[in-house]
């Protein structure tokens, strides 16, 4: 039994590494509020941008120092309006790819808008 969990292991360390991940909390909420964006980008030489925001609406970016760059930015959005998003966060690298993930949202009392 110990190969078997062995392999396991070995296989789990060995893995990619997670891509750029993206939450928004709260996850649901009404017109006019408030939603904490957060990216979560791992260290790697080649990041040069982070993009992040919502899309039609907010938009902001920062320098990324390649593997010296901390993992989690955070920013919070306010007075998010009907008719907006995705949310999203996009690294651009120094080979001129980018990465991006997007989340849509779910805003309350938006009918007829």
């Amino acid at each position: 039994m110990i190969k078997p969990l062995y392999a396991l292991l070995v296989a789990t360390l060995l893995a990619e590494p997670k891509g750029v991940e993206i939450r928004l909390e709260p996850r649901s909420f009404f017109a006019d509020g408030d939603v904490r964006l957060t990216c979560t980008v791992p260290r790697h030489p080649l990041n040069r941008r982070l993009g992040y925001g919502i899309a039609e609406y907010r938009h902001s970016e920062r320098d990324l120092d390649g593997e010296h760059a901390p993992i989690t930015y955070e920013t919070w959005i306010k007075h998010v309006p009907c008719g907006v998003g995705p949310a999203y966060c996009a690294v651009a690298r120094s080979d001129l790819t980018i990465e991006r993930v997007v989340l849509p949202l779910n805003i309350a009392n938006c009918e007829g808008v």
